[in-house]
């Protein structure tokens, strides 16, 4: 029996195929720490939020000191 790259041996084709292709370090888009949270924001929230450049890290930064300061 052939096969369509014209090996008879198909112990030699499957050992070439495992050297090709597949998972290789580095490669690909770097992984997020992070995850989408969605929420309902009152009027003042979403003013305050529209003045901000960053709207993710100020409310992370608002979120973490909230926490800093009401776990005293």
């Amino acid at each position: 029996m052939s096969t369509p790259l014209g090996f008879t041996n198909l112990k030699i084709m499957s050992e070439l195929l495992k050297k090709h292709g597949g998972k290789r370090e580095g490669a690909g888009r770097p992984k997020k720490i992070a995850k989408s949270v969605n929420f309902c924001a009152k009027q003042e929230v979403i003013d305050i939020l529209t003045l901000q450049k960053n709207k993710s890290e100020y409310i992370n930064n608002a979120i973490l000191e909230f926490y800093k300061n009401s776990s005293k």
